[in-house]
């Protein structure tokens, strides 16, 4: 009985082993044991043979890792990549270094420590204090990325250790950095600055305003400076509070406030677009309730008044109990327009087609010059077993560049697509709600979906509003809201 027994458990156990021995190496090696175990149940002595010749997933990664170290560390800007000039070629004590070794200098000859490692980062930031380069030269005399260098010596050498020159460099010594002149593009400086002027409080502090100067590098160099701007007043525009009414509070509790306002044009200008913003307030509780931002499209004339009237609730619970005064701050902006009609477009005659045009205007606020274009694309099914539609889509992009030293607001662009017999076949329009001095935007109207037949020698009428800040007016005053 025993020696039967014996001989098939001394098979089972080295059955066993055998099977579970090569998903144990695998496991050690980094791979997977599961796999590694069906592997070695159909193929045991190969497995071994595999086992023993394939390199370890760990020491593969490793290098892969090193090898995208070393790129990403000796990689730069792509500037740098240029031919070095003969002032970045001056070596140590001042001796020139011949173009070959220049080019052929990497970090390799400065450090035999692992890439990556504190050790070699020391020896590299070391080694750019004790060079007679600024950190630019060196980066680029060695092809590292500037910016990494500069952090190796900030966090190993201190910010003081770093080999920068003592004068400050000039605004165009910072732009010759990038390229030759003839890749520089200065734009023209536009002097603004910010008067506010408050009624019997003459002109208020000048704070200058950042220009910048635009360069075909992508680098903005900012500049601070005191520069003239428009006088925006504030004290042209007068308001009153016509009309105050409370009611409530009702079963719920709320309080019903209803308020008139009259707004008189008292400047010279033709007033088209007024923004109002009313907080109603207690001075222990602060803010109760308002209006942010409303707008309200109007022709003013000089010497015109405006009618406008606004309307809050605000639960009893909410007031302060023991203060019945309710404090209104009513928040006023005037606009002007501009308003800018082409004639009517063409639009390609097919699908697929792009056509483009320059429209003039002649405007305070817009350059004069207009890009427009007109994309027609054919509409797809939504599903592939639909039928085509017969139907094109015309989207518009308008190139819009703010030239003045003020903002733009409420910018839109409205659009009618007319068929052939001037019949109208839809609508559409884009918004902008601010285009800042001196910057440029993109309108993109759309028409979706429009039968091809329609489109047969059909135009877009375009219309374009802007609206320019003439002066804001702040009213203040106190009402009881309860008794």
């Amino acid at each position: 009985m025993d020696e039967t027994i014996l001989p098939t458990w001394a098979i089972f156990i080295f059955v066993f082993v055998w099977l579970i021995l090569p998903a144990l190496i695998a496991y050690l090696h980094g791979r997977s044991w599961f796999r590694w175990l069906i592997i070695g149940a159909i193929f045991p002595i190969v497995c071994f043979i595999a086992l023993a010749i394939l390199p370890r997933p760990k020491d593969q990664k490793q290098k892969t890792e090193s090898d995208s170290s070393t790129k990403t560390l000796i990689k730069g800007p792509p500037r740098l990549q240029r031919p070095l000039t003969a002032s970045l070629l001056e070596g140590d004590n001042g001796k020139s270094i011949g173009s070959k070794d220049a080019h052929t200098s990497t970090v390799f000859d400065l450090s035999d420590q692992p890439i990556g490692s504190q050790e070699f980062k020391i020896e590299i930031a070391s080694a750019c204090e004790e060079s007679n380069l600024n950190l630019g030269g060196f980066a680029e005399k060695y092809n590292i990325d500037p910016n990494v260098l500069g952090s190796w010596i900030d966090e190993y050498l201190g910010p003081d250790e770093a080999n920068v020159e003592d004068t400050e460099p000039t605004e165009l010594e910072k732009i010759g950095t990038l390229g030759s002149e003839d890749d520089i593009e200065v734009t023209q400086q536009t002097e603004m600055k910010v008067e506010q002027k408050e009624p019997g409080n003459g002109l208020a502090t000048q704070p200058s305003v950042p220009t910048s100067i635009a360069t075909s590098g992508s680098l903005s160099l900012w500049l601070d400076e005191n520069q003239n701007i428009e006088d925006q007043p504030q004290g042209v525009f007068a308001m009153s509070i016509t009309n105050f009414q409370v009611e409530g509070p009702d079963d719920d509790g709320d309080i019903s406030l209803e308020i008139e306002f009259k707004l008189e044009n008292t400047s010279e200008t033709e007033i088209t677009l007024v923004k109002k913003t009313l907080v109603l307030e207690q001075s222990k509780v602060g803010a109760l309730a308002g209006e942010v931002n409303d707008k309200e499209e109007c022709l003013l004339d000089p010497g015109d008044s405006l009618d406008v009237s606004t309307w809050a609730r605000v639960n009893k619970n909410c007031f302060d109990q023991t203060d019945s005064s309710l404090d209104i701050k009513f928040f006023t902006s005037f606009y002007s327009s501009e308003f800018y009609k082409f004639t009517d477009i063409e639009i390609p005659n097919e699908a697929n087609q792009t056509k483009s045009i320059i429209e003039n205007v002649s405007s305070e606020l817009l350059e004069p010059s207009i890009k427009i274009s007109i994309m027609r694309t054919q509409e797809v099914p939504y599903d592939e077993d639909e039928d085509d539609p017969e139907e094109d889509k015309l989207e518009i992009k308008i190139s819009l560049e703010n030239k003045s030293s003020i903002y733009m607001e409420d910018i839109e662009a409205n659009l009618v697509l007319l068929a052939r017999n001037g019949a109208e076949i839809e609508e559409t329009s884009d918004q902008l709600e601010v285009l800042a001095p001196h910057s440029g935007a993109l309108l993109q109207p759309t028409f979706w979906g429009i039968k091809r037949s329609k489109l047969r020698d059909a135009k877009i009428n375009l219309s374009i509003k802007t609206n320019k800040l003439v002066g804001t007016r702040i009213l203040r005053e106190t009402k009881a809201w309860t008794g």
